[in-house]
């Protein structure tokens, strides 16, 4: 298991707060802005370049409506 540490702290905790009840947050997937810095993560990753941006990346601008 992943993080068992962590999660066997979660559990001790929750027994301590017994009205924390955890709720699954799924992340920005699909908000614009999240998916271009997914985009460019994953071309920093595969070429090893995170000083600019892939070529066919749109300007932050775009994205946000500014002109």
């Amino acid at each position: 298991m992943a993080n068992r540490e962590l999660w066997e702290r979660l559990l001790v905790e929750m027994a301590r707060h017994a009205s924390v009840t955890p709720t699954l947050v799924r992340g920005h997937a699909g908000h614009e802005l999240n998916e271009r810095a997914d985009a460019l993560a994953q071309f920093a990753a595969a070429t090893g370049d995170a000083s600019a941006p892939p070529p066919d990346a749109p300007r932050p601008g775009d994205q946000m409506g500014f002109d």
